[in-house]
């Protein structure tokens, strides 16, 4: 199975192919997102792949830029709804989560004197995941956006998610209780 990921929700963007449950490309821009669609096509093409290629598109809606999030959301939803392509909903933060077989917490700035905060652990080789969540204050925690991208984790996760239309889809805006 060739599983397209998308990523918007950071400075630095993220798309990688997947090929049964391997990754065999990925790009990190830092560019503005109006460069994804192009972005998209020369990793396609680097991976002698055709959009029709593509089963599945792992997709990325946040926490994190909403303007960001929404133009990655925006074309995978574009590409599901073209192609009949199903989506796999990630939380964005899930890209940074330590290859360790222990309890984690990560963190991103919201840009607002707030973190975005997302806790889980690993058990017998499975991800669960806490309900990501807003604090106002940063402890001894890990800035995510500092940690390399762990794809062995967005393959276990995306595995596990039930396929979804453009219709299905949303965008994690998180506020205040």
């Amino acid at each position: 199975m060739i599983t397209l990921l998308i990523d918007t929700s950071s400075n630095c963007n993220v798309i990688a192919i997947f090929q049964n449950g391997d990754i065999i490309a990925h790009s990190l821009f830092n560019s503005k997102s109006n460069q994804l669609i192009c972005e998209i096509d020369a990793l396609l093409k680097k991976c002698q792949l055709n959009k029709s290629d593509i089963e599945k598109i792992a997709i990325g809606t946040g926490p994190g830029s909403f303007t960001g999030t929404r133009i990655g959301v925006i074309v995978a939803k574009s590409m599901n709804f073209a192609l009949n392509i199903p989506l796999a909903p990630f939380n964005s933060m899930a890209l940074y989560i330590p290859q360790c077989k222990a309890g984690f917490t990560l963190l991103r700035d919201a840009k607002s004197g707030q973190f975005y905060q997302l806790s889980g652990k690993w058990e017998n080789n499975s991800l669960s995941l806490d309900s990501p969540s807003l604090i106002n204050e940063a402890s001894e925690d890990v800035m995510c956006d500092d940690l390399p991208i762990n794809f062995n984790a967005i393959i276990s996760l995306i595995n596990n998610v039930k396929p979804l239309t453009h219709k299905e889809i949303t965008i994690s805006y998180l506020k205040n209780p």
